[in-house]
């Protein structure tokens, strides 16, 4: 079974946070180069928190996700 982005950005020890569904991944070669393969739609905005620069991958954070889902469906 293949990884989500969020399931591989994690395994590949990047920074995570999010905003509800919104998976937010801290730059470093790893997350630019999971990023760049699967993840065509994405953003960058500084962080208003602490300054430093954060990449936004829309409806990718799994545990938002999983959380909602029917179960036994």
């Amino acid at each position: 079974m293949a990884l989500t982005v969020y399931q591989a950005l994690i395994a590949a020890g990047c920074t995570v946070d999010n905003h509800e569904s919104d998976l937010y991944v801290a730059p470093s070669p790893d997350a630019a180069r999971f990023i760049r393969e699967f993840a065509a739609h994405h953003n960058r905005f500084t962080s208003q928190i602490d300054g430093q620069l954060w990449y936004d991958l829309p409806f990718m954070f799994d545990p938002w996700w999983n959380a909602r889902a029917v179960r036994g469906a």
